[in-house]
């Protein structure tokens, strides 16, 4: 593994293609541009670190219980790089809803590599094959409705329903309702993850149905006699380090118990320093935020809304 190369597929890559470490100087950052650039590159290098691993060639097929954890760990990368590219080209809207994804895919990843009967596994696929089961009753509803014609479209979405279900080893049709899937619950599912990772995960939810609170938060502004539409969309520093720091932790879960001995070799070292340096810029910047409201008639809150996009 000396070079980046193309095997069947998949990236084989050797150390020196792995990301320069972002050099990280506290002491430079003097405004919240100069802590959105240093997070956007924590980011960045969490990201690509990710890249080469989740991309890496398995010298075998996978089971499902495998590939579904490994393609959870290929999410967070693709997830970590939808970020990036709404932080660049978006100004960070979408940064909670993409966050609220990379917390639950960590999460559901931790919950799952917890437990070795593989009975989390199997609620875990019942709980999806349920969600397109109730998608089939529905598609059957409109057939009947329609006196027993079937549309090309439906056609095609059962056999697709049917496969999804085959290929987890599943009858559809023996497919509980998600009640009875096992399958616990979000907030049990993200103390995985921490203890106070659901927060998160909520402001994350407010943003995907346009809540009250997000729409305060991004869309429109509080001015005197009412409110107005706020012209200003910028990228926010919290959901970018916090994207980094589990994107990283988890990665080095992933290495750490079900890497090889070249994943480990590759990677184990690099994670674990990429997470130093994000906890050292997340603390230092909550130092930032909290001398600027000790300034007299400093608002601490505006300054964060004013921070600009970091450069690419």
């Amino acid at each position: 593994m000396e070079s980046t190369e193309i095997e069947d597929g998949h990236l084989v890559v050797g150390l020196e293609d792995l990301p320069e470490p972002y050099p990280l100087d506290l002491s430079a950052l003097k405004d919240q541009n100069d802590f959105g650039e240093a997070a956007f590159e924590l980011l960045k290098e969490t990201s690509t670190l990710l890249f080469y691993l989740a991309y890496r060639a398995p010298d075998r097929p996978l089971e499902r219980n495998e590939a579904i954890r490994r393609g959870l760990i290929k999410r967070l990368n693709l997830l970590g790089k939808s970020l990036l590219s709404d932080i660049c080209n978006n100004s960070g809207y979408q940064q909670l809803q993409i966050c609220r994804q990379v917390v639950e895919a960590a999460s559901n990843y931790l919950y799952l590599a917890e437990n070795d009967s593989g009975s989390r596994h199997d609620a875990y696929v019942l709980d999806s094959l349920a969600s397109e089961k109730a998608n089939l009753a529905l598609i059957d509803e409109q057939v009947e409705a329609r006196g027993g014609e079937v549309l090309p479209i439906e056609e095609r979405m059962r056999r697709s329903m049917e496969r999804t279900a085959s290929v987890a080893g599943v009858d559809l049709d023996a497919v509980p309702g998600r009640e009875k899937s096992g399958w616990p619950s979000a907030l049990e599912r993200l103390q995985a993850l921490s203890p106070t990772a659901y927060p998160s995960y909520r402001s994350g939810s407010l943003a995907v149905h346009s809540g009250w609170t997000v729409l305060l938060l991004q869309d429109i502004v509080d001015v005197p006699g009412g409110f107005s539409l706020d012209p200003v969309v910028s990228p926010s520093l919290q959901p970018m380090t916090a994207a980094a720091t589990v994107i990283a932790e988890t990665s080095a879960h992933y290495v750490d118990a079900e890497g090889d001995d070249v994943e480990r070799a590759f990677f184990a070292e690099r994670l674990e320093d990429v997470i130093a340096r994000v906890r050292d810029l997340d603390a230092a910047h909550e130092d930032y935020m909290q001398s600027l409201e000790e300034e007299p008639g400093a608002d601490g809150e505006s300054e964060e809304e004013a921070t600009g996009p970091p450069a690419a």
